[in-house]
């Protein structure tokens, strides 16, 4: 055959191949769950309840409610949250998509602080453009290293008084300034660690009193990022 025979049969074969594809539509999906608190990964928490959300979809989140968010996301169209709140847990876990708006009362935070040998937590969005509107707030304070945990962290002794935890700067001295703190790590300007717990006397009923290091919030975004909130 022709090399113009062989276009209109590569053609012909390619359009029967794509029109025999089912695509996937994308959807505009909204938080139906009950309760307090559930888990993204649930279709019966969605509507509609075909599925938990997919690529491409636009996706609300409202209503007062906690959602627990313990592996990445596809990529959506869009994401919006109002009046609740979004739980990262696991340090890879993602949430993907175009733009993301916080609004008034919409919270990213992440799981409880955690030891030095544990899994770690942080709040990680990629998108192309972040807003975080008056009133809506990422917050991962206190959710570092768990007190006396961290390679910054203040010792345990049989002392009252220890030093505080280190990160990009040195903790405060304890015992009329005479306990130093562990040294600094990590970037200052471009930090991407946790920060490490303060020390504390030595018996467990203090160790957990101890403060926490503050957690790691990163926001990759190929576009804008605009910040009214906190």
């Amino acid at each position: 055959p022709t090399i113009l025979g062989l276009r209109r049969r590569l053609l012909s074969v390619l359009l029967a191949f794509l029109l025999g594809v089912p695509f996937a539509r994308a959807e505009s999906r909204y938080w139906s769950g009950g309760g307090a608190a559930g888990a993204w990964f649930d279709a019966n928490n969605w509507t509609p309840n075909s599925n938990y959300p997919q690529a491409g979809d636009d996706v609300g989140i409202s209503n007062g409610v906690t959602v627990l968010l313990t592996n990445s996301t596809a990529p959506l169209g869009s994401f919006t949250i109002t009046n609740a709140t979004l739980v990262f847990t696991n340090w890879d876990t993602t949430l993907n998509a175009t733009n993301v708006i916080i609004r008034d009362s919409g919270v990213f935070t992440l799981s409880s602080a955690f030891t030095t040998n544990q899994m770690s937590n942080r709040v990680y969005v990629v998108c192309t453009n972040l807003t975080l509107e008056a009133g809506g707030s990422i917050n991962a304070d206190a959710h570092g290293y768990w007190g006396a945990n961290g390679p910054g962290a203040g010792r345990v002794a049989v002392d009252y008084y220890q030093a505080g935890g280190s990160h990009g700067g040195l903790g405060a001295r304890g015992e009329a300034c005479l306990v130093v703190p562990t040294g600094t790590y990590g970037s200052a300007s471009a930090p991407i660690q946790p920060g490490s717990g303060g020390g504390c006397y030595a018996d467990q009923a203090r160790i957990d009193y101890a403060g926490k290091g503050g957690g790691v919030v990163r926001i990759s975004a190929a576009g804008t990022v605009t910040v009214r909130g906190t």
